[in-house]
C-alpha cells in the first residue's frame, strides 16, 4: 500500500509539473490517459529493478551453494602430501 502511495505522488507532482494540469481546458479523457501512461511507466520502472534484484539475489545463491559445496567437498577429503 506505501509502494502505491509513492507512485501516485511521483506521478501527481509530475503532472504538476506538467503544462496539461495547468490547463481548465484540457480534455478529462487525456488527462486519464497521461496518468494511465505514468502509471505504467513507474510500474515497469519497479518491475525492473525487481527482477534485476531477484536474478541477483538467485545468482548469489548459485554462488554460495556452490562455495559450500566446495567447503564440504575440502573437508572430507583428506588432502596428500
Amino acid at each position: 500500500m506505501a509502494r502505491a502511495a509513492i507512485v501516485l505522488g511521483v506521478i501527481s507532482a509530475e503532472l504538476a509539473t506538467n503544462d496539461f494540469s495547468r490547463l481548465e481546458s484540457v480534455n478529462a479523457s487525456l488527462l486519464w490517459q497521461m496518468v494511465k501512461l505514468k502509471v505504467r511507466e513507474q510500474t515497469l520502472r519497479y518491475a525492473k529493478t525487481k527482477k534485476a534484484k531477484v536474478l541477483r539475489e538467485e545468482e548469489l545463491e548459485k554462488k554460495l551453494t556452490h562455495c559450500r559445496g566446495k567447503l564440504i567437498q575440502g573437508v572430507t577429503t583428506p588432502k596428500k602430501s
